[in-house]
């Protein structure tokens, strides 16, 4: 495989785990760099997670529609974004 092969057909993934009870973000803008955009993928998660999953947050059973086997933190977004910003690799002139 040559190289312009494989940096153009690799996904390269970022998850940033967020340990909590509760999070607040503020104008929230996650980012994509998709497969046909020139070289590699770019894929960014954000995964939010209860420090504790056995005793922290709410018990999902004490919310309507919550997995009764599941717990749960609060979440809150403010500011006046939240979205995706799409990306595209552009070649510079040298």
């Amino acid at each position: 495989m040559f190289f312009e092969d494989w940096i153009t057909s690799s996904t390269i993934a970022y998850t940033l785990p967020i340990l909590a009870e509760v999070i607040y973000f503020d104008d929230l803008v996650l980012l994509t760099l998709p497969k046909g955009s020139g070289y590699f993928s770019l894929d960014y998660r954000v995964v939010l997670q209860l420090p504790d999953p056995v005793h922290g947050g709410k018990p999902g059973s004490e919310i309507a529609g919550g997995d009764p086997n599941a717990r749960y933190g609060k979440v809150y977004f403010d500011g006046s974004t939240v979205g995706v910003q799409k990306f595209r690799w552009k070649k510079r002139a040298c």
